[in-house]
């Protein structure tokens, strides 16, 4: 989402991007419609909660009851059903099912499309994920060119949640690069990532460093 220590920011990246939200933006014209949605976010906390807990099949039951009630109060290209699209794609990445996966992040993509600006930060999320498909399928060439997309996003952002975000991308990004044997571009977005892990999250620093360790050891600078 490579090596074990690749194969672990994949799937952290992927879980990072599962996106809980606060009760916001619900109808004011309908209590019928303000009950269906308090439940449906119900069942989003439920179903991340499974998620965290590792239990993906439970996880994937409860985003989907979720869905169904959002697609049946909401239009179309609202930001929720988006976002339940992200966690559903996010749970099959962790299923290792990646034809199911890339076929909710498409729809996640196609719903926030519709609003790319007020979405933009949903849609950078989005991108990262179908660059962790492209990238787990091999097609680095695609992987790169879709993580680019986000990358060009999230930069447009300066909170310091969206910057805690840009370290995955960077660290995707870069072991992109290296998979394509651009070993110099992959060692500068590294190091980008490591400048931001720094000041926003340390935590970050091993993945990166291990990271480091064996982009150095494709271009021989054992030393390094």
């Amino acid at each position: 989402l490579y090596g074990l220590l690749l194969t672990a920011v994949f799937l952290f990246l992927a879980a990072n991007l599962l996106l809980a939200e606060p009760k916001q933006d619900l109808p004011a014209d309908s209590v019928q419609q303000k009950i269906l949605a308090d439940s449906a976010q119900s069942y989003t906390y439920t179903g991340l909660d499974y998620y965290d807990a590792g239990n993906f099949d439970m996880a994937e039951k409860y985003l989907n009851k979720s869905l169904d009630i959002y697609e049946s109060i909401y239009e179309k290209g609202h930001r929720k059903i988006g976002i339940t699209y992200i966690n559903l794609g996010a749970v099959f990445l962790r299923h290792w099912r990646y034809g199911e996966a890339m076929h909710f992040f498409d729809k996640a993509e196609e719903h926030l499309r519709l609003n790319p600006e007020k979405y933009a930060r949903e849609l950078g999320g989005t991108l990262v994920n179908k660059g962790i498909v492209y990238s787990s399928l091999g097609d680095y060439t695609r992987a790169k060119m879709t993580e680019e997309m986000a990358l060009k996003i999230m930069l447009g952002f300066d909170d310091s949640e969206t910057r805690k975000r840009t370290i995955n991308l960077y660290n995707s990004l870069a072991n992109v690069n290296k998979d394509l044997k651009e070993y110099r571009k992959g060692i500068e977005q590294f190091m980008k990532a490591e400048k931001l892990a720094l000041e926003y999250n340390p935590d970050f620093l091993h993945l990166i460093y291990g990271n480091l360790g064996n982009i150095y050891l494709h271009t021989g600078n054992f030393q390094k």
